[in-house]
Formats: structure tokens, sequence, C-alpha cells
């Protein structure tokens, strides 16, 4: 019997799944982040080599039973496909966006539009004329409107300026004070210029602005309406450009943990009804994995 294996590699964590050829997952692993963000190259295949061992030992098996590999992974094509090449270990190898199994499992082949946030944020769109494109997904250095990234930096912008006495002291300052574990400015910004941390706590720092808002903080609640309101104005751009604003029927979708909170939800909702971007858009309930299920059965056992 032949298997292969499904990736869907994020900024925050990264799972694996092992198909048969009848198309039922038999193993799942899940390891840390594989973005290029954060990552060397070598440190991205150290990673996912173990995460890969670990799959296959589920089921007591060994490299050489992987006949097909499918990459869906988020960042800079061009760095995938070079880390790809030649790589042993895998079988074949194809690789996609990881945005294009969303499409595939929100849209079915219709055009319409996702609008994801994780680490990262993207929007990807299927034209009237059936072709996929991808907006944003630019990454962490310069910042993707609606990201955990992006709250995360503009809600820590808010906190430091209030800790500086700017602005009146709110529970958004004093969660930054608490996940950092100081209360001075100078060695708050020292502490995270110190080597490579910022990037990796403005995200995490993201779920901390989230439940400030939540609990009616203003400066959390602007600092998320101003980072989804960004998102928004391109995802406008996207319908207009892509022809879909001609059919206001066409149903958009959000995907990831960030647009599925009600709160930001209530903000996209108010802001295409504004801009007549959408009659209605619909957080999407089903895993990626199952996106990445599917395009390995198409591309592994029914190939074009």
């Amino acid at each position: 019997m032949k298997f292969a294996i499904g990736i869907d590699g994020g900024g925050t964590c990264t799972d694996l799944v092992l198909m048969d050829e009848e198309g039922k997952i038999l193993a799942e692993e899940r390891i840390s982040g594989t973005s290029p963000s954060y990552l060397s190259g070598e440190e991205i295949k150290f990673l996912l080599e173990q995460g890969r061992d670990r799959l296959l030992a589920q089921m007591e098996l060994g490299v050489e039973a992987v006949d097909f590999s499918q990459f869906c992974m988020s960042g800079n094509p061009r760095f995938w496909q070079e880390l790809l090449e030649g790589w042993t270990g895998w079988g074949e190898i194809n690789f996609c966006s990881d945005a294009e199994p969303l499409l595939d499992l929100a849209t079915k082949g219709k055009p319409g539009m996702v609008l994801h946030s994780g680490t990262t944020s993207f929007i990807v769109v299927r034209g009237t004329n059936g072709e996929v494109q991808i907006a944003g997904g630019l990454g962490v250095v310069f910042g993707d409107p609606g990201s955990a990234q992006d709250i995360g930096r503009r809600g820590f912008a808010k906190a430091m300026l209030q800790i500086q006495g700017w602005y009146p002291r709110t529970m958004l300052a004093e969660a930054l004070e608490r996940s950092s574990g100081k209360t001075d400015y100078g060695d708050i910004l020292a502490y995270f210029y110190d080597k490579d941390k910022p990037r990796r706590y403005l995200a995490n720092f993201a779920s901390e602005i989230m439940s400030c808002a939540r609990e009616g903080d203003f400066a959390a609640r602007d600092a998320v309406v101003e980072s989804v309101v960004h998102l928004v104005d391109l995802a406008r751009e996207v319908s207009r450009k892509s022809g879909l604003s001609d059919y206001p029927g066409i149903p958009f979708y959000t995907s990831g943990p960030i647009l599925r909170q009600p709160l930001v939800l209530q903000i996209i909702r108010s802001q295409i009804e504004r801009e007549n971007i959408a009659r209605e858009i619909f957080p999407l309930r089903a895993s990626p994995v199952e996106g990445v299920r599917q395009r390995l059965l198409r591309n592994w056992l029914a190939p074009v």
C-alpha cells in the first residue's frame, strides 16, 4: 500500500496528516510553526523531518513508504520551492500556498473570497473568470492587517503610551506589564529589543488585547478595529478588481481564530454592509487540514 503526507504549515503551528490510497487519514501530528519569517531553512527542515518521522512511527512506517507529499505552507513561495527541491524522504512533492486549500473548502471551485487571519493574514479570491489570486500575506516584517501580529503591534504601542503617561491607563497597560513581567517603560523596551523577541511576542500578545477588548477596554478595542478595518479595505479592492463586486450575492468567508471572534465579525459585517462589498460573510468552520486532505486526493490520486 502507498501512503501520502499532507502538511499545513503556519506561523503558530504546523499540522501533518498521513493518508492511504482510499483517502483515509491514518495519523496526525502537530509541531511548532514553520514560518520562514521566524526560522531558517535548516531549522524548518529539522522540525518537519521530526514531525514526519513521528507521524510515520504511529503506523510503524519508514520514509520509504511515502509516495507523495503535499506541502501547503505560509510564507514566500520562492523560499519553499527552493527548500523543497531535491528533498528526499517525502516521495513526490507538490507545493501550494496555505491559502488555496481554504479557498477550496469555502467556495468548492466557485467564485468567492476568504479572509484569513493567523499570525499573519491574507485574502484569497477566485474571481468570476476562475482565476485564483492572493492579496496580502506580506509577513511579520511589513505587517498584515487583521493579523495577530498587526493587532499585537497596535495594542503594544497603545499600552506603551499609557505606561509613558500620555493616555489614561487601562487594562491594556496592565496586561502588557503582566505578560512582560516589567513595569518600567525603559525596561520593557530594552527587554523586547533584545535579540528577536518582538516578532513572536506581538503575535502572542494579540490574545491579551482581544481579551481586554471583550471586557470593554476602549484602547484594546481601538487596536482591533483599526487593524480589521484595514483588512476590509483590502477586501473591497480585491472584490472590485476580481469582479466579485458586480455580484453582491457571492458569499465571503472568514478563517482563523481572530476572524471568528464575535467582536471582529461584528466589525467586518458593519464594514462590508457600509461599503456594499457583500451581502453576508460566513465563518469557515471546517479545519484547514480537511482542505489539505482534499488537495492530496486531487493531486496524488487523481492528478490532472
